[in-house]
């Protein structure tokens, strides 16, 4: 009489582990809080604007994680009408509309830094009546089309693909304002803010030249701005699912290569000694003589 040991068990409780394992690997949440008696309010994660916004909110910053996109309203949001600044940066989106910042009607504040702009719409904020700053850093290929607005007083443009500034992007503006640019160095400064004070002498130019120290300190700013474990989330499902995978692929071969009816190699000694550690489904097979 001998022993057989069925040897595919090994296997399945190590793939049942993982799957538990996966089934507790916690999501990112989306956070949404708001501080100084509901004055300000944030969300990180969100991919479009809240619609429980509590009354009272005056300011509203969303957080994206570098990769995920956002959405504005289709209509307009009604809650939004008393805010009066809004920032919406390091998400990614391509374009915004004539329309898509139509909820904030009394806004004087909006931030689209670092959302991989490629495209603006020169009503963008036609509608906003009381804005007095837009900012739109550290969008390096975007394409500038002369922004229309009657009471904007502040652009920001620093790293926002500019090889040079044309004076014509301020037709469509008030007479007085502010500029903020970036040029590659500073003999670009000196000339890009000389031909706008020539073409816009109401307008002051602060031009920023781009230099090692410069791009560090935006990258910094960039990471602190919204931190994010969303990466390294997808890359542990990804490695998790590889796995989970592989393991079914590597009992296969395995089963192809060993003989089911293999004697058991850990034999029990004569006084009750020593047995085999693998887990398996132990029976008795009778040879018959």
């Amino acid at each position: 009489m001998r022993d057989v040991i069925c040897p595919f068990w090994r296997f399945s409780w190590l793939q049942v582990t993982l799957l538990l394992f996966v089934g507790t690997v916690p999501s990112q949440p989306v956070q949404f809080e708001c501080w100084n008696r509901n004055s300000t309010c944030s969300c990180t994660g969100c991919s479009h604007l809240p619609t429980n916004l509590p009354p009272g909110v005056t300011r509203i910053d969303m957080i994206g994680d570098g990769v995920s996109p956002f959405y504005f309203p289709t209509n307009v949001l009604p809650q939004y009408a008393n805010v009066k600044s809004v920032s919406v940066t390091n998400y990614s989106m391509a374009t915004v509309r004539s329309g898509d910042l139509s909820s904030f009607v009394n806004t004087m504040v909006i931030d689209l830094s670092n959302n991989r702009l490629k495209y603006i719409d020169e009503y963008i904020i036609y509608s906003n009546k009381k804005l007095k700053r837009l900012v739109l850093n550290d969008n390096p290929e975007l394409q500038l089309v002369p922004i229309r607005s009657e009471s904007l007083t502040d652009l920001y443009l620093q790293n926002s693909g500019l090889s040079s500034f044309d004076p014509q992007l301020l037709q469509h503006l008030p007479d007085r304002g502010n500029l903020y640019i970036t040029a590659r160095d500073k003999l670009h400064c000196s000339q890009e803010t000389k031909n706008i004070r020539i073409h816009y002498p109401g307008f002051k130019a602060y031009c920023n030249a781009k230099t090692n120290a410069t791009e560090n300190s935006t990258t910094t700013t960039t990471e602190n701005k919204a931190p994010s474990n969303a990466n390294s989330s997808t890359i542990l499902y990804i490695l998790l699912a590889v796995v989970l995978v592989a393991i079914p692929a590597v009992i296969f071969v395995v089963k192809r290569r060993t003989t089911y009816n293999r004697l058991d190699l850990g034999t029990e000694e004569a006084g009750g000694g020593m047995r085999s550690a693998v887990i398996g489904v132990r029976w008795r097979v009778t040879d018959n003589v």
